[in-house]
């Protein structure tokens, strides 16, 4: 494999690495090339397309954002503008070139006319195609071909392919005319690279405008067509073999171009107007100048050639080597207005029978109108003129008081210090930039002197209080002030030469006067002034009780700059008046309810007043009961008062504002409580009294003893102490459900452990206390006397057993029992030979902890003969687990020979059979429990070397039920 090739493989590898470093560093440069993703395919083709063709059935078959246009005029891509289609992403395009790799892959099919014109397989197809009907001979398009695919794949498998199909009358097929220029080879990387057609190629690594790795320098594509034929164009290009590598063709917008023969030029036509300026028509030509060219017309219109017009011919000869020829129209002048008429000029252009008309207006001058004559008030602003025609200049004489002279229509202010009206006149002169004519008009303006606006303003006003206001206006020589216009700077107004007013709201206001003369001129003057608050006159009282003073309280307030400067008070019994602020008055007792007045006075003189009925209240009943209790225990109170508000003060230095508080003394004896009272009237009283609180009782415990084992039994000793009240009763609580009463009390504790003890005492004054001693008890664990014997049963030729202790731990002391007359002291284990054969022999043992607790344990040993049999007399199979099957138990060497047993019943049936010691008779009899009452067994024993029977036994079994 070649080198290049392997290059070509991992620079696809590494795309999708490198793809977004790529991205980073082009959006953090200045992209030179301008790209604007997608577009309709009509507007792309219309971009293409430039004049003599007719375009039609527009469609597209790309991928979002695989076609759009571009501006490359500050790239180095040759196009200054047009059209982008891509095999991928046309934002890639934009540089600079950091970037060997870019691409994207937009999942698209490939385009079967390029598979079989590159003989390849394609992907990522972007093309469109129209009809089109050309004016001329020949068909062009420029472009450029650019691919991120240079310069490694250039004689792979992998270079992008595109092409321009054509196909249409006169054309073989549809015909790829993306041309090495001068050559029938296909535009490709294969065939334009550094190595091949050179010349064509563009590198462009490390480009600063463009992305792609290189491109050709802009060609021409183009074939012959047939004028006014119809004929199909396909754009397309693709990504051959993969879809990694973006490729691109720049198409110039309107190269696609073939003008017509003879055009008109519409910026270059001149209307004419009458005794002003000429018309004219101006038509050129495209292609070959070497010979004169002539252009036939019609000529027609509303306008006569000859009589609104000087005579032209039917005709106009394009000289040699010129472009354009022009016809002067020249308008014939009647001395009278004459209406607005047109040309028409029509003539054909182009191969296709293409008509086209051309007109011009004919038309009179611009009229110049100044606008009617002007009469305004001195220091007014008035409208001039008329309002303007385009393409005139307009200059008003004089200039004086206009806003701007040089408009046809301006405002124009004057000022009259004469005695008696002012007329001046003003000309307009009009000049038009395309009929050259300049016209004059002329308009009066007459200025009239103003009235004088004045009024005194009222010495001082109150709120609420009727003003006057009075006019002093002077009108000018010879006219008489015929209309008020008052503006009172509250939304009031009146037209009354001498009106009245009262502000309802207090401050400063800008009066405004407008006067009117009888020839409409005006003015207006405005002064300011102040409207002064009225006092806000309010008082409250307290105390208002029988038999106490009342004191009044002074509330009234005035806004500023005001102040209230005196005050007067009638306190409603026709005792004196009062000018202090805020007094006190005792009333008398023959009445409780007055009406006093307060008056205000404020330094602005502004005056208010205001009156309340006072009553007087009688004084709240006050009173309350309490009962003993004990220290530090609330005390309730109950409150008998019939005030509506309390309040209570007790010695310790606390208050409460409860009605019927609960308080806790934390001392004894006799404490003071005041209760003050107040009524829904105000009026108050109180009342002291001593409450008692008795002192709780004093005691002790003690117990006899505090340690022992399980089951540990004590007693309890309740014990009075000096100071304390009589004790009545003793509760003693040992745990949630276990309480003794009585001074002295025995407890027994039956489980290990510490145990508190808690003592209530209740004295003859009802007062109790609770006394709780933690822990004062200790009950020690009782250890777990055990032991195991091996083997539990012996023969008379091996007596001897093993014994050894499995007491729990703490155990310090051992005493053993053998049972056969041996004990032993402080050993966990020994070993003992017993001296004769016995059914059993009883083992004990006891065991002492640390603390003194002792346990104690039995265990058997059975010394038998050699070999014996046991056989039980009777079963009881009832499922309780003790005694359910019958079993024959050996030991001895017959414990491990044959073994054979039979159960009949009384009429010698076999109801069971088994060869195992371990199988036992359920008495169980074709599934169901037989009879209780006697059956009969048969036991075997024989030797398992030989056969010969060791023991037979017969006998007979009760089954008891």
């Amino acid at each position: 494999m070649k080198n290049g090739y392997i290059k070509s493989l991992n620079k696809r590898l590494n795309f999708y690495l490198l793809l977004l470093s790529s991205i980073l560093f082009s959006n953090a440069s200045i992209a030179q090339l301008s790209v604007t993703a997608n577009g309709s395919a009509q507007q792309l083709v219309e971009t293409m397309v430039g004049k003599g063709y007719i375009i039609s059935n527009v469609r597209s078959t790309c991928p979002a954002g695989a076609m759009g246009t571009f501006v490359g005029t500050a790239s180095n891509i040759g196009i200054p503008n047009g059209v982008l289609l891509t095999t991928g992403q046309v934002s890639i395009a934009p540089g600079p070139n950091n970037s060997k790799s870019a691409g994207a892959d937009n999942g698209a099919a490939g385009d079967s006319q390029l598979d079989s014109l590159y003989k390849t397989t394609t992907n990522d197809a972007c093309a469109i195609e129209f009809d089109f009907i050309p004016a001329c001979e020949s068909f062009s398009i420029k472009y450029a071909f650019a691919s991120e695919e240079y310069p490694e794949s250039v004689g792979k498998e992998f270079n992008d392919v595109f092409a321009f199909f054509i196909s249409g009358p006169g054309i073989n097929g549809k015909q790829n005319i993306a041309t090495v220029p001068g050559t029938s080879t296909y535009v490709s990387i294969n065939t334009i690279n550094a190595g091949k057609n050179a010349n064509y190629y563009v590198p462009n690594d490390g480009g600063k405008t463009i992305q792609y790795d290189g491109f050709t320098k802009p060609m021409v594509a183009s074939a012959k067509v047939i004028p006014c034929n119809t004929y199909h164009l396909k754009v397309v290009i693709a990504d051959n073999e993969d879809r990694i590598f973006d490729s691109g063709v720049f198409i110039e917008g309107g190269s696609i171009d073939c003008a017509p023969v003879v055009y008109n030029e519409m910026a270059s036509n001149i209307d004419p107007v009458r005794n002003c300026r000429n018309g004219s028509y101006t038509f050129c030509r495209t292609g070959d100048m070497t010979n004169p060219f002539v252009v036939k017309f019609d000529i027609g219109g509303t306008a006569i050639n000859g009589i609104d017009y000087q005579m032209i011919p039917d005709s106009v000869i394009i000289p040699a080597g010129k472009k354009c020829a022009t016809i002067d129209i020249v308008p014939i002048v009647t001395g009278t207005a004459q209406p607005t008429k047109k040309i028409d000029i029509t003539y054909k252009f182009g191969f296709c029978p293409q008509i086209q008309t051309l007109s011009l207006t004919l038309t009179d001058p611009i009229p110049l109108d100044a606008g009617p004559d002007v009469v305004i008030c001195s220091g007014d602003s008035s409208g001039i003129g008329t309002a303007p025609f385009n393409g005139v200049n307009y200059t008003w004489t004089p200039a004086t008081g206009l806003t701007n002279p040089n408009s046809s229509k301006t405002n124009l202010k004057l000022v009259n210090n004469t005695a008696s009206d002012v007329k001046l006149k003003y000309t307009l002169k009009s000049y038009s930039v395309f009929s050259n004519c300049t016209l004059y008009d002329t308009v009066l303006v007459t200025v009239r002197r103003h009235p004088v606006a004045s009024f005194a303003p009222p010495a001082s006003v109150c709120l609420g209080v009727n003003t006057t206001f009075k006019d002093s206006s002077i009108a000018s020589v010879g006219a008489k002030i015929n209309k008020w216009y008052w503006e009172f700077g509250n939304g009031l107004f009146d037209t009354s030469k001498t009106p009245s007013i009262k502000y309802p709201v207090a401050g400063t206001f800008s009066v405004k006067l407008t006067v009117k003369d009888d020839g409409g001129c005006t003015d207006d003057t405005t002064l300011q002034i102040s409207v002064w608050d009225l006092p806000k006159v309010d008082f409250a009282y307290l105390n208002a009780c029988l038999d106490d003073s009342v004191r009044f309280t002074n509330l009234s307030t005035i806004t500023n700059p005001s102040t209230i400067s005196s005050y007067v008070w009638n306190f409603g019994d026709n005792s004196k008046f009062s000018s202090f602020y805020s007094p006190s008055h005792l009333y008398p007792k023959a009445s409780s309810i007055f009406s006093v007045q307060l008056i205000a006075v404020s330094d602005k003189n502004c005056l208010a007043v205001t009156t309340k009925q006072i009553s007087l209240n009688a004084k709240p009943t006050v009173a309350f009961t309490v009962a003993p209790v004990c220290v530090f225990n609330s005390m309730k109170f109950n409150n008998d008062s019939d005030a509506s508000i309390s309040k209570w003060v007790f010695d310790d230095g606390t208050t409460s504002t409860n009605r019927n508080p609960h308080h806790t003394f934390s001392t004894v004896g006799n404490h003071l409580v005041k209760l003050v009272v107040i009524n829904n009237y105000g009026c108050k009283d109180s009342i002291t009294k001593k409450v008692l609180v008795n002192d709780k009782p004093k005691f002790d415990f003690v117990t006899k003893n505090t340690t022992g084992c399980p089951t540990f039994c004590t007693e309890f000793h309740g014990i009075p102490l000096a100071g304390s009240d009589t004790i009545v009763s003793w509760l003693w609580k040992f745990n949630a459900a276990e309480n003794q009463i009585g001074k002295d009390v025995i407890k027994c504790y039956s489980e290990k452990g510490n145990y508190s003890q808690t003592l209530i005492a209740a004295s003859n004054k009802g007062c109790s206390d609770t006394l709780v001693k933690a822990s004062i008890i200790t009950v020690y664990p009782v250890p777990k006397a055990a032991f195991t014997i091996s083997p539990e049963e012996v023969t008379i030729y091996d007596p001897k057993v093993e014994v050894i202790d499995r007491s729990s731990e703490g155990v310090t002391k051992w005493y053993w029992n053998l049972g056969d007359g041996t004990k032993l002291l402080d050993v966990n284990r020994f070993t003992h030979t017993y001296p004769q054969i016995a059914t059993y022999y009883t083992i004990g043992l006891k065991v002492v902890n640390e603390f003194g607790c002792a346990d104690s344990t039995q265990g058997k040993v059975f010394v038998q003969s050699d070999a014996t049999v046991y056989i039980p007399n009777a079963f009881t199979p009832n499922e309780d687990n003790n005694n359910d099957k019958f079993y024959v138990y050996a030991s001895g060497s017959l414990k491990t020979a044959k073994f054979k047993m039979y159960i009949f019943d009384r009429w010698g049936n076999r109801l069971f059979t088994s060869s195992s010691l371990s199988d036992g008779w359920d008495g169980i009899y074709k599934g169901e429990l037989c009879e209780g009452g006697v059956y009969v067994y048969s036991v075997i024993f024989t030797s398992e070397d030989d056969g010969t029977v060791l023991e037979k036994l017969r006998g007979k079994v009760t089954l008891v039920k």
